[in-house]
C-alpha cells in the first residue's frame, strides 16, 4: 500500500508529514534516508510524526533520534551543512520567557525525549551547521 504524505517547503527547509494515526508507518533507518535524499528520493529535512510518538516510543526515536543522526552522518561524508530546526517540548515550560539555546532542557514527555535525542545524535555526527 502506498504511503500517504504532505510535503511542505519552508524557508530553506522541506518538511515531509506523514499521518501515522490513519495508516501503518515503521519505516527502518535506511529507508527513512533512501526517501531523505533529494536526487533519488522525495527529498526532505525534516520527517514530522509527532500523534504517534506517546504511544509508540521506539518510531519516535528511530525518525526523531536516528533520522537526524543518519542526515547527519550523511552530511558530514559530503561536506554539506546543516540546518536542524528545533522543538519547544524539549524544555518543560517552566519558564516564562522565550528559551534560548543555552536554556536548560527537560523533556517531559517521549515526543520531546526524542527530539533531544535527535539534535544530540545530530550533534555528534559531525556534520557542519
Amino acid at each position: 500500500m502506498p504511503l500517504k504524505f504532505s510535503k511542505m517547503h519552508g524557508l530553506g527547509n522541506d518538511f515531509i508529514v506523514i499521518d501515522a494515526i490513519n495508516q501503518d508507518f515503521k519505516p527502518e533507518p535506511e529507508q527513512i534516508r533512501a526517501w531523505a535524499r533529494r536526487n533519488t528520493g522525495v527529498g526532505f529535512d525534516q520527517l514530522l510524526i509527532v500523534e504517534k510518538a506517546e504511544s509508540d516510543e521506539q518510531l519516535a526515536y528511530k525518525v526523531n533520534a536516528d533520522a537526524p543522526g543518519m542526515l547527519g552522518k550523511f552530511a558530514a561524508e559530503k561536506g554539506i551543512p546543516v540546518i536542524h530546526i528545533s522543538t519547544d517540548f524539549v524544555f518543560d515550560g517552566n519558564i516564562d520567557r522565550p528559551y534560548t539555546e543555552q536554556d536548560q532542557t527537560n523533556a517531559i514527555s517521549v515526543y520531546g525525549a526524542s527530539k533531544l535525542a535527535g539534535e544530540n545524535q545530530l550533534l555528534a555526527s559531525g556534520a557542519k551547521a
